[in-house]
């Protein structure tokens, strides 16, 4: 088969060669002006003549067409299977290459040449072709990366949200919990003294109905999961003033340093920031470790005192009995 269509070949193109007078016709492979020979084929001659097809060096600069195939038919189909490619030479004008209008439609018709119009014609329609193609499949991809990175997106914005929300209810749940399991525990023991038990701003207070002095009165909190009450802020401060007509110890003392209040939480006055001791119009303010009663000094605080003022604080001997506030986080 190969052989076959190079035989087709040779004897298709052949009588195109340029022949001279002196009985040496092209191809020749000159090698006199370039050592390397002549294995390029090129449509005319330097000397003039167009209408013949010469071997020349395939390094010298020419005007060049390219085409897909310069075979029909059956011996097209034959060049297809082989992956045959040729390139010519086209005409380009007849003042250019010399080239006459017949000699132009005979080398059309054997499909040597096309036409400036239809091969230019030819030429952008395949270019803008496969350019708008291109484009619109990069239209296309891009469309579907844009869609594939806002659904990403918003995935893991979905998914931050909800281990947010998870974070926050297991939170929840095990503060609820913890209050559920106080409450269960402080209605299933017996005490030793009476208590009341109510919610307020996500915590557990307990009221005592019976009075302690300030040491038994923690203890008791502490057995129950509690603790004597940390007041940190004025909402928080009202809402115990409003649950009392009586004085209540809280978890406020200066035991370890004369003046340097703590409360049951080790913290300090300095860290919650609020502060509601007595002030007299006349008179020493609160806190004034008054020792004519007690020689040890008044080293724990109470929510008001037997006056009242159950809106303020004051500090008491730790030996006096009082009812007491517990407080559950």
């Amino acid at each position: 088969m190969a052989r076959e269509l190079e035989e087709l070949t040779a004897n298709y193109t052949s009588k195109f060669w340029m022949k001279r007078e002196d009985g040496v016709s092209e191809p020749d492979n000159w090698t006199k002006d370039h050592p390397a020979g002549e294995d390029c084929a090129s449509l005319g001659h330097k000397m003039g003549e167009t209408d013949f097809w010469t071997d020349a060096f395939c390094f010298q600069e020419k005007r060049f067409k390219m085409k897909p195939s310069v075979f029909y038919g059956k011996a097209e189909r034959r060049a297809k299977m082989y992956r045959v490619q040729v390139v010519i030479p086209s005409h380009e004008s007849e003042d250019k290459l010399g080239i006459s209008d017949e000699e132009y439609e005979r080398q059309a018709e054997l499909g040597l040449v096309d036409s400036e119009d239809e091969e230019t014609d030819s030429s952008l329609s395949m270019k803008l072709s496969a350019q708008e193609t291109k484009s619109k499949l990069m239209a296309i991809e891009f469309k579907e990366l844009t869609v594939n990175y806002n659904r990403v997106e918003e995935g893991l914005r979905t998914k931050d949200t909800m281990e947010r929300e998870l974070e926050e209810r297991m939170a929840n749940y095990t503060r609820v919990r913890e209050q559920l399991s106080f409450y269960e525990a402080f209605a299933a023991q017996s005490l030793n003294c009476n208590m009341s038990l109510t919610a307020w701003g996500g915590k557990l207070y307990v009221f005592s109905s019976d009075k302690l002095n300030w040491t038994n009165s923690r203890d008791v909190c502490v057995s129950k999961g509690a603790d004597l009450v940390t007041i940190t802020s004025q909402s928080e401060q009202d809402f115990l003033v409003s649950k009392v007509s009586e004085t209540h110890w809280i978890g406020l003392n200066d035991l370890d340093t004369e003046g340097h209040w703590v409360w049951v939480n080790n913290q300090t006055l300095t860290d919650t920031r609020v502060q509601f001791w007595h002030r007299r119009q006349y008179g020493p303010r609160e806190p004034d470790n008054w020792k004519q009663e007690d020689p040890s000094g008044e080293n724990c605080a109470s929510l008001g005192n037997w006056e009242g003022y159950f809106n303020k604080w004051f500090d008491q001997s730790c030996k006096e009995q009082k009812k007491f506030i517990c407080e559950k986080n």
